[in-house]
């Protein structure tokens, strides 16, 4: 499911929503609109336990915010990075059994590969970079 409210000029908010059961994506991996899951990363979120045993659930919500940072206001004053205003913005949560999935102490990294809007063609602003 897809929910959008992205404006004429391609500015907004877009959440991919996907459920699908821990088995079925641990065999053959996960896709989303502009999301993909290798079926190695699923096979470690399978051995971990979240919740109840005999939950099979998987939930995904990828969140693009669209030339509308909602991190804007982040100061480097204070040692945040500072992301122009109208950056593009990702943000993934993997649930399993209603738990945010965490991956840490990986020893093998894993891979999740998130689609990018094109690269911006004009100049950064004063202080910022593109990457």
């Amino acid at each position: 499911t897809e929910l959008s409210s992205v404006d004429a000029s391609g500015k907004g908010s877009r959440i991919a929503l996907k459920k699908a059961s821990v088995a079925e994506s641990a065999s053959q991996g996960l896709a989303a609109p502009g999301l993909a899951v290798s079926r190695s990363a699923l096979l470690r979120l399978c051995l971990q336990s979240v919740g109840s045993s005999t939950c099979n659930e998987l939930g995904v919500q990828l969140t693009n915010w669209l030339y509308s940072n909602p991190y804007s206001y982040a100061n480097a004053s204070i040692g945040l990075t500072s992301v122009a205003r109208n950056a593009t913005v990702k943000v993934l949560e993997i649930t399993k059994c209603g738990s945010t999935v965490v991956f840490d102490n990986l020893t093998t990294p894993l891979s999740i590969d998130l689609d990018m809007p094109p690269a911006p063609t004009e100049d950064p602003p004063y202080a910022h970079r593109f990457e």
